[in-house]
């Protein structure tokens, strides 16, 4: 009978609550409501889910705020069919690095060769070495070659941390290794590898390329 009992009251809980609408859970005061709303969308990947999504990649009162602009931008950068560029354009111009680093992050998602002048541009003007560093990093994962010369230009970077991403692109994108950046390595050892990058980026064009072309021959 007490099983009867519990049955009837689950049923009656769905009935009257059932599986909660995701865009109304947007707007709920738990995050965790809001943080499986984005992840329910995302895995939806329509336009009309992706529209639901996007007016909240730019909020940013509250750490809650924050965190709920940040999933979303990532669910836009995995959304095949829904996701836009300019949504993740818009959010690089956000006042908020939070935000705007997960847009960068978002965008090398995507790995769309269109949309690489946005992360060489957050890379060169981006005041946050935050933002910098995710975007020499997602430069150095797409392996962008059109993106050596900004790379190149980060070695003079200011921050250790964007220095160190844009010498780990360089160096993966021109196939190479360096004493000076493994660990151990003197200040003597790191201002040669970072001379010889300046000397040497230019070539790696022509050796990204072959890269690329014999992994598109593998993958046929």
């Amino acid at each position: 009978m007490a099983g009867g009992v519990a049955v009837v009251v689950v049923l009656g809980a769905w009935f009257f609550f059932g599986d909660s609408d995701p865009e109304d859970d947007l707007t709920s005061l738990s995050i965790d409501k809001r943080l499986r709303a984005i992840e329910t969308l995302e895995q939806k990947d329509t336009p009309a889910a992706a529209r639901a999504i996007v007016p909240y990649t730019m909020k940013a009162d509250s750490p809650d705020d924050i965190r709920v602009a940040r999933r979303s931008l990532f669910a836009i950068g995995r959304m095949k069919n829904g996701g836009e560029t300019s949504t993740l354009i818009d959010a690089m111009a956000h006042p908020k690095m939070e935000i705007r680093e997960a847009a960068v992050a978002a965008m090398g998602t995507r790995r769309e060769k269109a949309d690489r002048p946005a992360l060489r541009e957050r890379l060169m003007k981006d005041p946050s070495p935050e933002v910098r560093t995710a975007a020499a990093a997602e430069l150095g994962g797409l392996r962008d070659s059109d993106g050596l010369a900004a790379l190149a230009a980060a070695l003079d970077d200011q921050d250790e941390t964007v220095q160190n991403a844009a010498i780990r692109s360089l160096l993966d994108i021109g196939g190479r290794e360096h004493q000076g950046f493994k660990p151990g390595a003197t200040p003597q050892q790191r201002a040669q590898m970072i001379q010889q990058l300046k000397r040497d980026w230019p070539s790696f064009k022509a050796v990204n390329e072959t890269h690329l072309s014999d992994r598109k021959i593998m993958q046929k």
